[in-house]
């Protein structure tokens, strides 16, 4: 494996590229791709001897180059996560084929080399998605959260089930670590009853985590427009960025793209529709056990979620333009969407 595009060599990817025997790397050329704020991702365009042995393009993705990135990726296991679900999951519905993958759990670097689905475009989460794009996204959820569904095989993998009482606390203390500091950063762009209802719900995190116990699958845990491709002419979206990846509540996902992925008035307008077009796709795949009475309890009580995320990501991850835009846009939506349905009435200790 590699610790940086820059040491990318022929030889290096004739030995990664699944290559007719005899064929080999001749050259390549390296551009920057994505807005990705945890690692360095880049296209690779590649000759061959014989020519066409291999894929023209390749997606190579590296550890960030940014030290911050680096260390919150470390603080959380992201490379391994990411490294892990190629290696160990693949192929899932929805995910680009992978050739090479691997993680040094010395150093935290990570190399991924996966299929280029070019032409395409990449969702902006600053712009919102419209009514098609969503009910698509929600239709590549649900059949990602079938393959896994309650499969103890799944649930029995370390770095993927990662729920324990030493875990979440560590959260909480990230929470409360970088609360401030986002506040501080973004104070003239939050409404003070959106400050105020993620500073009551942090205290509260172990709780509610503590409460769920429904079912569980592989959850994406940043399932939003940034992280995913639209290949021309298509509306069904490619999921990449699996460095948050977790065994966990498929109802965060759901939350996490209807409070973020769409604009307020959007996701108003269309939230109850959408979350019937999860819950029958889910159960075309076969998913009967889970209620749609119970996806929406669920949903509403994950609506906090993405507005903690974004709190700790701001902090946590390289500061950019276009990133502090994003997460405070990310915030205000996640926000308003707990507030919206309600989602204080069902935290533990309360009466729906």
């Amino acid at each position: 494996m590699l610790e940086r595009p820059a040491d990318l060599t022929a030889d290096w990817l004739t030995a990664a590229l699944p290559l007719p025997e005899g064929a080999r790397v001749t050259g390549f050329s390296t551009t920057t791709v994505g807005t990705g704020q945890m690692a360095d991702t880049v296209r690779i365009t590649v000759d061959y001897e014989p020519a066409g042995a291999g894929p023209a393009n390749v997606i190579g993705k590296f550890a960030s180059s940014d030290p911050n990135s680096r260390a919150a990726s470390k603080l959380v296991r992201c490379y391994e996560i990411e490294v892990s679900i190629y290696n160990e999951l693949a192929p899932v519905p929805g995910v680009p084929e992978h050739y090479f993958a691997a993680w040094n759990p010395e150093t935290d670097a990570f190399t991924l080399l996966l299929a280029d689905v070019a032409p395409c475009t990449q969702g902006n989460d600053i712009a919102g998605c419209d009514e098609l794009v969503a009910t698509e996204a929600m239709k590549r959820l649900a059949a990602i959260h079938a393959f896994a569904w309650d499969d103890p095989a799944h649930a029995a993998r370390e770095w993927l089930n990662r729920v324990s009482p030493e875990n979440t606390a560590n959260v909480v203390a990230i929470m409360t670590m970088t609360a401030p500091s986002f506040f501080e950063r973004f104070e003239k762009h939050l409404a003070p009853e959106h400050q105020a209802l993620v500073e009551r719900v942090i205290p509260q995190v172990s709780g509610i985590v503590e409460a769920y116990d429904g079912p569980r699958t592989l959850a994406h845990g940043d399932y939003r427009l940034d992280n995913m491709l639209f290949p021309e002419g298509s509306t069904a979206p490619m999921i990449v960025d699996w460095q948050t990846a977790a065994w966990g509540p498929p109802a965060a996902d759901v939350a996490l793209f209807l409070g973020g992925s769409l604009t307020t008035e959007a996701r108003r307008a269309h939230w109850s529709e959408l979350l019937d077009v999860y819950h029958q796709t889910l159960v075309a795949e076969g998913i009967t056990s889970y209620s749609r009475e119970q996806l929406e309890y669920d949903v509403r009580l994950s609506a906090f979620g993405g507005a903690v995320m974004a709190v700790m990501s701001a902090i946590l991850v390289v500061q950019t333009e276009r990133g502090d835009e994003m997460f405070a846009e990310l915030f205000r939506r996640h926000a308003q969407h707990a507030i919206d349905v309600d989602a204080e009435a069902l935290l533990p200790g309360r009466v729906p």
